[in-house]
């Protein structure tokens, strides 16, 4: 046997085994690590507990508002993660089980048409991404549900394509479980529910038993709000909805920008953010990937809260979009709908913090998967080798293969914690109020969040836009 045939076989294994090797490291270190960061201690961990029973641990004012309207399913993914690794760390095994659940989703549907390996290439090669499949954020959990239904909305603009039941149920499922994940999917499910009107049209019996399905799953958890908090999008403000939370306080809002997007106009602000333009900045400071984009003593740097895409792989996700077109790889209707994402994205107070889109991403990277095997060889070289080099070096500086330590409760609960546990006997009913611990309060709760009855003091003006 001569190089060139066996060559070829040979690298798909190498790949396989470098992705699979990066995803078994994702899940060790979601199930073993206690997750970082201030959401999944501040309000995540605790809803996941709420959602098992644990009804000791009141958190802040405008914590429990913002819980009190937050969508449901990725807490409780996230609790359903507890009782099947038996760790409380393992609440974060939520983003690989949903990835994983939408991966499968989208290759039932596409069968040999998705270059699956490829679809994982790109998806790990987002930065963002490949942060969160092993910890605790829910960002990630609510966007793969977004691309399940853009992917059902692709399906059904393919004329070749008979699994067309399957595509109004795989819809139905996404943007039921988007709405019901995380607020931010709302407003991508709106352009996502206009294409699917359109390619359902005209209507037939069927079609219309599919729309209103789906107009069920997005409306439902709004609804719900709207009937007891009297505002749809509780507690988010927005022009058109009122809530009983006060506005948080307007000289405060620029602290949650980089200086440099001040003088932007939104969508630039998307841009620059989108392309990593910061690392251009005079400074001397290098942008880092973390889960936040942010910390505290950040907000004067020219990355705060910025980044996240890595701009080889979003100008990569670009060209194989525009190359798909181009090629006539995939119709014209479902490039369209994915510039519709980007296009309600990029007026949003919130459009720069990219954890919060990546469902754009990663609609890019579903493209470039079905747009793979109807390239020519030298396109899917080239693009191969840039998107290996970008899974690459992202796992790499992301530290995916290394830093996984066997953390949990008892490792990570800060001092005071531990101090306020030996202080005080459990089990006695009584009720402790706990000033400044924010973001680690929860671990007073005790060694199993159950010992103590502990109340969060207020520490911050009401915020009307929360994550």
């Amino acid at each position: 046997m001569n190089q060139r045939s066996w060559l070829p076989r040979l690298l798909p294994v190498f790949h396989w085994l470098l992705l699979a090797t990066a995803l078994c490291a994702c899940g060790a270190r979601a199930v073993l690590q206690m997750s970082g960061g201030y959401d999944f201690t501040w309000y995540h961990l605790p809803a996941a507990l709420r959602v098992l029973g644990y009804d000791n641990y009141t958190p802040e004012p405008w914590i429990a508002a913002w819980l009190d309207g937050y969508p449901p399913l990725a807490h409780a993914a996230q609790a359903l993660m507890i009782l099947v690794t038996g760790r409380f760390a393992g609440a974060a095994a939520a983003n690989l089980l949903a990835f994983a659940v939408v991966t499968g989703g989208l290759w039932w549907l596409f069968r040999e048409r998705l270059a699956l390996r490829w679809w994982l290439t790109a998806a790990l090669a987002i930065p963002a991404v490949n942060l969160q499949l092993g910890r605790g954020f829910v960002d990630l959990f609510a966007a793969v549900w977004v691309v399940l239904a853009f992917g059902a909305v692709v399906a059904l603009y393919d004329p070749g394509l008979h699994r067309r039941r399957s595509a109004h149920v795989l819809f139905v499922v996404g943007v039921t479980a988007a709405a019901l994940s995380k607020p931010t999917t709302w407003p991508l499910l709106v352009p996502l529910a206009a294409f699917y009107l359109h390619v359902n049209l005209p209507p037939r019996k069927e079609s219309v038993l599919w729309l209103a399905l789906a107009a069920l799953g997005i409306g439902l958890w709004p609804l719900r709000n709207l009937a007891v908090h009297g505002n749809p999008t509780h507690p988010i403000v927005t022009p058109v909805t009122s809530s009983s939370i006060a506005a948080h306080d307007p000289e405060a809002k620029p602290a949650r920008v980089a200086p440099q997007l001040l003088a932007l106009p939104r969508p630039l602000q998307f841009w620059y953010s989108a392309f990593e333009l910061s690392r251009l900045e005079p400074t001397d400071e290098p942008l880092k990937w973390s889960l936040e984009a942010s910390a505290r003593g950040m907000e004067k740097s020219p990355h705060f809260r910025l980044g996240g895409f890595f701009f080889v792989t979003f100008l990569a996700l670009l060209a194989a979009a525009i190359s798909a077109g181009a090629t006539r790889a995939m119709s014209r209707a479902p490039l369209l709908c994915a510039a519709s994402l980007f296009a309600v994205v990029m007026p949003l107070q919130a459009g720069y913090e990219l954890r919060y889109w990546l469902a754009l991403p990663l609609s890019l990277a579903l493209i470039f998967a079905l747009a793979m095997p109807k390239w020519s060889k030298h396109l899917q070289i080239a693009f191969g080798v840039v998107f290996i080099g970008a899974f690459s070096f992202v796992c790499d500086r992301t530290k995916t293969l290394r830093g996984i330590e066997a953390t949990d409760q008892l490792t990570e609960a800060p001092p005071a914690a531990k101090a306020f546990w030996r202080d005080h006997a459990p089990g006695t009913g009584e009720a402790f109020t706990i000033t400044g611990q924010q973001p680690a309060t929860i671990f007073f709760t005790g060694p199993t969040f159950r010992e103590y009855r502990i109340i969060e003091a207020d520490s911050r003006p009401h915020d009307t836009f929360g994550r």
